[in-house]
């Protein structure tokens, strides 16, 4: 019989490393089925999930390739609650900032590393009074400068935020590129078709997620069947369409990205063709017509791959491994691709089952 173990976590660099078992009595996860891992793993992966009403889960879990799993990474943090938890990113600082995505709530959560593991004391820290292009947030990423960017499902833009203060973001005043569009929301940094903005000219129809590679924006466009490019450094000037999936039968949906650690590659998550392709952005130098190639199918061994969201790269033990969240409906998992180089699956494998919920976003999160 399965037995979910409590964990002992510490703060490493401000991130939280599950060091190993605890006692049983720990009740924070006592309740969540023990995930099925396969290889072994110097990372926790974070996870979001759907969330909503019961049996939604709003809070971020935490899993190892050792049997564990966290449902305590956040911690003590009333004035911050998640519903619909989305995208999650690190600060320089070690600050773990969180999407909540519930359309009446939308806003963005910051929360601080604890002296005894996890994160804690949350804030509100970018509620969506601050604009309207913050609405129903999916995408999180952050610039070397500290920004954030965030992009809206309903807003349908990418807005971009101020990390400068400690207790609450600043709307970042609207890209150059964009300032003289009286229809976009203030702050954004890459339009909405719906702000009358053609979809050849930028304009995104149907945001996921967002990562940045230098000065590179990188914007998945779902419906738009596209990724495309802007440039932080020129006020977020459309650079073209990095990836078009729009002639693919069936029409790719570009959901969820991640960046390769050497910043070479972006892997690009489609819903609609259930594979994963690799771009080469060659460290953000590369905007528009990269060359993709197909990474994970939608069946390799025991890692089945449909309706991909959140992907989450990392190193271990000298290979670059990949997570995918796998929505298969109704029946959620997170696979792993330990990788020969940044093209090639080595060893594909289910890497979590018996989800609680069905999982959005992922993040690797070193121990060392």
């Amino acid at each position: 019989m399965n037995k979910a173990f409590g964990l002992t976590a510490i703060a490493i660099f401000g991130l939280t490393a599950v060091t190993g078992c605890a006692s049983s009595a720990d009740s924070s996860s006592q309740a969540v089925p023990v995930p099925t891992a396969a290889g072994s793993s110097a990372d926790v992966i974070y996870a979001t999930f759907h969330g909503g009403k019961a049996p939604g889960v709003n809070t971020v879990y935490g899993y190892s390739a050792t049997g564990t799993v966290d449902t305590n990474v956040i911690q003590n943090s009333p004035n911050a609650p998640l519903d619909e938890a989305r995208g999650m990113a690190f600060d320089s600082g070690g600050n773990f900032y969180v999407n909540s995505a519930y359309k009446n709530a939308s806003q963005i959560n910051r929360y601080t590393p604890l002296s005894g593991g996890g994160y804690g004391n949350g804030i509100t820290y970018a509620p969506s009074s601050l604009t309207a292009g913050l609405n129903h947030p999916y995408g999180l990423a952050v610039h070397k400068s500290g920004d954030l960017l965030v992009t809206s499902q309903d807003s349908m833009v990418s807005t971009r935020f101020s990390t400068a203060s400690n207790t609450q973001a600043s709307v970042v005043p609207t890209g150059s590129a964009w300032a003289t569009n009286k229809a976009v929301p203030p702050g954004t940094w890459a339009p909405a078709v719906s702000d009358n903005v053609a979809a050849s000219a930028g304009g995104i129809v149907t945001p996921r997620d967002v990562k940045v590679v230098g000065d590179t924006m990188y914007v998945a466009d779902s419906t738009g069947y596209q990724v495309k490019a802007y440039n932080l450094a020129t006020g977020g000037a459309f650079m073209g369409v990095t990836l078009d999936l729009s002639k693919t039968s069936p029409q790719g949906g570009p959901t969820g990205l991640a960046v390769s650690p050497d910043g070479n590659y972006l892997y690009v998550g489609a819903q609609g063709t259930n594979n994963v392709l690799a771009v080469a952005v060659n460290g953000g130098s590369c905007s528009s017509g990269c060359v993709s190639t197909q990474v994970i199918g939608s069946n390799q061994g025991s890692a089945v791959l449909s309706h991909p969201a959140g992907i989450a790269t990392t190193t271990q033990n000298g290979k670059l491994v990949l997570y995918v969240a796998s929505q298969n409906p109704g029946n959620g998992v997170i696979n792993q691709y330990v990788m020969s180089n940044d093209t090639t699956v080595q060893t594909p494998s289910l890497f979590v089952s018996n989800l609680p919920d069905t999982p959005e976003q992922l993040l690797a999160v070193p121990t060392s």
